[in-house]
């Protein structure tokens, strides 16, 4: 088992921790606290993986998640070397040592960064965000979604599944909704074209990411020209690319909402979780009114 989790003492995850402990369920923790609550009852089970990825000071978490996934991968590494999968070890390690160079390109690329704000300036009046993507097989559509609404502060953002996308679209998109498709993924690309097709088919806008493949043509038609194209790296390691463009994005959708880079929130309660355990005992509503000493009213006079 595996646990994930920047700073450690997110109630659920220390509870999960205690109680994986308590099972002797061998689980190792992914963190950047040493000494937070999770990472010392995991210290007592499989170990810790550090991060490394210093205090968070920018617009909203960006360093964490790379660094969290990184580091993970990195014990995916370890994990293929000692059950001497060589082959998985090797690749695996190929890509990363790759990542650091694409991911620099695409974060000073001026043209991707002039794209985004453009399209995201299409979208000022937005009130809403939908993140449509194989949810159910990774986070970055989830993550996408949280960082959409972050930056704007105005919009609420979800993120749906491919397969979750109803059978009529027409009633999805009620309000002006800034709507992404990511079809980044060799293995969801069939899902996600569908999905486009049936958005393009009942006249609800859309902005797509994908990769240069033979189904360009089609996502090109679908979006209306509205697409940002992304390098292709194994489907695995692809959020890594993907991120890269969706925070610029989601940067982007706040400015066009009226933040400045001085009014972004800051160090999102990375450092400082509000509830460090949960109660034992959790009251219902009604249970908790009733303990309230509430006067009874008086009585009407004759």
């Amino acid at each position: 088992m595996v646990l994930l989790s920047w700073s450690g003492t997110t109630a659920e995850m220390v509870e999960l921790a205690k109680m994986l402990l308590r099972s002797n369920i061998v689980t190792v923790g992914v963190t950047e606290k040493r000494f937070s609550d999770m990472a010392l009852v995991l210290a007592k089970s499989g170990g810790l993986v550090l991060c490394l990825s210093g205090e968070e000071v920018t617009v909203a978490a960006v360093k964490s998640t790379f660094c969290l996934a990184f580091s993970l991968v990195v014990l995916a590494v370890w994990v293929a070397w000692e059950k001497q999968d060589m082959q998985a070890a090797q690749s695996m390690t190929a890509v990363l040592r790759q990542l650091p160079d694409q991911i620099r390109r695409l974060h000073d690329d001026d043209t991707l960064k002039a794209s985004c704000a453009r399209m995201a300036a299409a979208y000022s009046d937005a009130t809403s965000c939908l993140v449509l993507d194989a949810v159910h097989r990774g986070g970055t559509g989830r993550e996408a979604a949280l960082k959409l609404e972050e930056t704007s502060w105005t919009s609420v953002s979800r993120a749906m599944d491919f397969e979750d996308l109803p059978a009529q679209v027409d009633d999805l998109v009620r309000t002006r909704t800034l709507v992404v498709v990511n079809a980044t993924a060799r293995s969801s690309m069939p899902a996600a074209l569908d999905a486009m097709d049936r958005l393009h088919a009942a006249g609800i806008d859309f902005i797509a990411l994908s990769y240069a493949s033979r189904e360009s043509g089609q996502v090109e038609r679908f979006s209306h020209g509205k697409c940002l194209w992304l390098p292709k790296i194994q489907d695995c390691f692809q959020p890594f690319i993907d991120l890269v463009v969706l925070y610029e994005l989601a940067y982007q959708y706040g400015i066009s909402h009226g933040q400045t880079s001085e009014g972004f929130p800051r160090n999102r309660a990375k450092s400082v979780t509000v509830g460090r355990s949960r109660p034992m005992v959790c009251p219902s509503p009604q249970a908790a009114l009733s303990l309230l000493q509430i006067p009874a009213p008086e009585a009407d006079p004759p």
